[in-house]
């Protein structure tokens, strides 16, 4: 499902199964979507993350330790496990 993260964050309440990719969903006739970096709209989904392969996206590193594609700009907390901004 490609949503906004705060409706996104109703689902990932009710289902623990999914997930929320960091790939940046942008609309071409949008004005605020349009941009990667305006854009609050992300892909919500329960397959796994090595489904979503964006090593041919600018903007994106693959996490060894999360082993999925995140945004570059995230770093590895190892508190929590995961990649946050």
């Amino acid at each position: 499902m490609a949503i906004p993260m705060f409706v996104g964050k109703h689902i990932l309440r009710k289902d623990k199964n999914y997930w929320m990719s960091d790939y940046r969903v942008t609309y071409d006739n949008h004005k605020v979507f349009a941009k990667p970096s305006k854009t609050t709209v992300r892909l919500f989904t329960d397959l796994k993350p090595d489904v979503f392969d964006l090593s041919a996206v600018d903007g994106y590193k693959f996490c060894e330790f999360c082993e999925r594609y995140v945004s570059e700009n995230n770093k590895h907390c190892f508190m929590c496990s995961a990649c946050t901004s």
